[in-house]
């Protein structure tokens, strides 16, 4: 228990020197209010992972933290989500279901700041964006689509139809949602 506390303050002495170092070439590019919104939120989400004694705690208090501290602009979304990625590795627990379903799928770190940063941003329409810019322009977009396909496909031979429909759901959080956010 010693050694977790230990940890927990080394990695706030570590993230406060880093963010004071980074404060001072990082200000011509994003505005120090902002800045500060984001050392808030990686601090506080950084405390949780440590004193949350449950995963769904920790969920919970993840989505409290990004639903009030959640900046309204998009393009800070992107960078918070970038920034945020870098707090915990990739831990996971699985949804249970019920019926004849066992689980619904693996909720991590990962999926969890995409679902609560990244996925409003697909779901709302973009006004800004110029009706040029379509899903299937470039190449990418066509390699991005046959990589998820494919996943799929060979994720069909092992499974169900329920399996299927889980790995489509999982590889369009995982990789469709990122990239168009993205490109």
């Amino acid at each position: 228990m010693f050694n977790l506390y230990f940890a927990l303050i080394f990695i706030l002495i570590l993230s406060g020197v880093t963010f004071w170092y980074l404060s001072k070439p990082i200000s011509p590019i994003i505005s120090k209010v902002n800045f500060n919104r984001w050392r808030f939120i990686w601090l506080l989400l950084t405390i949780c992972a440590f004193v949350s004694p449950n995963f769904w705690l920790f969920v919970l208090a993840v989505s409290i933290v990004l639903v009030i501290f959640m900046p309204k602009m998009s393009d800070q979304r992107i960078f918070l989500y970038l920034l945020l990625i870098c707090i915990l590795p990739n831990v996971s627990l699985n949804i249970p279901g019920f019926g004849g379903i066992q689980n619904f799928f693996q909720l991590s770190y990962n999926r969890l700041l995409i679902l609560l940063l990244l996925a409003p941003l697909f779901l709302k329409p973009n006004r800004s964006i110029p009706p040029t810019i379509k899903l299937f322009r470039l190449p990418t977009d066509w390699l991005v689509i046959s990589f998820i396909l494919l996943g799929v496909i060979l994720a069909f031979r092992d499974s169900s139809l329920t399996g299927l429909l889980r790995e489509l759901f999982i590889t369009t959080i995982d990789i469709f949602i990122p990239y168009y956010i993205h490109s």
